[in-house]
């Protein structure tokens, strides 16, 4: 670790600040040093060719947008005064960083639990519709907005009433496999959150959203022929 890395480690903290403002208390001196040690082995990494093999690069923005975007601007700010050009992928596991930083040791699993959530839920569409989700589409970052505050509503206590059975009954009718993914995503939620969730019509919708938008989504056509 090298005094250089330690310095820019510290702007990395300033630009933190600026960014999160009220949203984050004081940076501990941990987060300077653990960024600062990241910097180091990603220079490694980036100097011998060697790839980050991280879960979770592509959900990161979607789950952590505001961290990840301040995550982008500090590998420009590493490649200005190192001149090693960093790749995206390493905006993942800064914005990780940044999120550490912002939550308390309390908050921080079940806030991280979104990103899981979300990798979940786009195999579990993808298989119940036969098609493969692009996590980049407009789709499924309307639909981890929709996990963001679903988790928000779960952790404070305050969710929204059952659907009525009759609609509740409807939509297993009309949209079957919208349904059964709704069904399968309430089941993957209680499991990380350890919380009960009340069924209800909204996932039904955006699970037929995201999947019925495939077709610009960049779906894998030959999965998609298979299944037709």
């Amino acid at each position: 670790m090298s005094s250089e890395h330690l310095r820019t480690a510290d702007l990395v903290a300033q630009l933190v600040r600026e960014r999160l403002g009220a949203d984050i208390a004081d940076i501990a001196d941990s987060f300077v040093i653990g960024i600062s040690d990241h910097i180091s082995t990603a220079i490694e990494r980036a100097r011998s060719g060697h790839a980050l093999d991280m879960p979770l690069v592509a959900e990161m923005p979607y789950a952590f947008p505001k961290e990840t975007g301040i995550a982008r601007e500090v590998l420009h700010l590493i490649r200005d005064r190192t001149d090693v050009e960093l790749p995206d992928e390493e905006a993942a596991a800064l914005a990780l960083h940044i999120v550490n930083a912002r939550f308390s040791s309390t908050e921080m699993p079940t806030t991280f639990k979104l990103a899981r959530v979300l990798q979940e839920y786009l195999q579990i569409a993808g298989d119940t519709f036969a098609v493969d989700l692009d996590p980049s589409s407009v789709s499924v970052a309307r639909f981890a907005t929709h996990l963001r505050f679903l988790i928000t509503r779960l952790q404070s206590g305050t969710q929204q009433e059952d659907a009525s059975e009759f609609l509740w009954n409807a939509a297993k009718t009309a949209r079957p496999r919208e349904h059964s993914c709704a069904v399968s995503v309430g089941m993957l939620l209680s499991r990380v959150t350890n919380l009960p969730i009340r069924r209800g019509g909204r996932a039904i919708p955006h699970s037929a959203r995201v999947a019925t938008d495939y077709p610009r989504l960049g779906a894998d056509p030959v999965r998609t022929s298979q299944a037709a």
